[in-house]
């Protein structure tokens, strides 16, 4: 008996959670989240969802785009730390709010 095994993972949406399966007896579950960004800029809603595994996975990606914001704005010479990523569920949700003050540390002597 020979098995072919498929090139991407099988995914099965159920209700808010996307079940990968790499293997029969193995499944992943992740969860989809949206990334809206709020900042001095004004409000950009995500028009594409991260699936993550977990909500504490979608906090890293909104820290990690955070940081990216913020370096872009200190190679203009100005950094706005008044805002915030808001992390949505797939239904639109507000799950958790991440300001940007917590995704860098800031140490300054004179």
């Amino acid at each position: 008996m020979q098995f072919i095994v498929p090139p991407s993972p099988l995914k099965l949406i159920v209700g808010d959670v996307v079940v990968l399966a790499m293997q029969p007896d193995e499944e992943i579950r992740v969860q989809t989240f949206y990334l809206h960004i709020h900042n001095g800029h004004g409000d950009a809603e995500a028009d594409e969802p991260i699936q993550v595994r977990t909500l504490a996975a979608a906090k890293e990606h909104a820290i990690s785009g955070i940081r990216e914001l913020l370096a872009a704005e200190v190679l203009n010479g100005v950094m706005d730390m008044t805002g915030y990523i808001e992390i949505a569920d797939s239904r639109g949700v507000s799950v958790l709010r991440v300001p940007f003050v917590e995704a860098v540390q800031i140490t300054c002597k004179t």
